[in-house]
């Protein structure tokens, strides 16, 4: 529905955001991931700037004491494993694609990190 209203307008790129669970094979309520999401734009020539999200527990586990120095590096690693799923998914369709890594929440989602249901870092 999104998609057919877009292709009549002048927009050409689009914002997909992740699942609140920020797991890309996640299915929501209508029982479509992520990644379906990010294949149907990609299917119908829209370029894409895709948010991969660094630091959210769902992304890299639950970091222990004793791993807190991996951290980074973990937490990168999920994402390049996250964009090379979505590159081999939607290749055939050559979008172009703006990835935003982002490792930095803003403010709402700052003040909403420290409850414990959320799953921010």
């Amino acid at each position: 529905m999104e998609i057919d209203f877009l292709r009549r307008t002048r927009i050409r790129w689009v914002r997909i955001h992740p699942l609140p669970s920020r797991r890309l094979r996640s299915k929501n309520s209508m029982g479509v991931s992520y990644l379906d999401s990010i294949e149907k734009f990609a299917e119908a020539g829209f370029n894409l700037v895709l948010p991969i999200d660094v630091g959210v527990k769902e992304n890299v586990g639950v970091i222990s004491g004793a791993h807190l120095s991996k951290f980074v590096d973990d937490s990168y690693s999920e994402s390049f494993k996250a964009v090379k799923q979505i590159e081999s998914r939607i290749s055939r369709y050559d979008p172009k694609i703006i990835y935003g890594i982002e490792n930095e929440v803003d403010t709402k989602e700052w003040i909403l990190q420290s409850m414990p249901t959320l799953g921010w870092r």
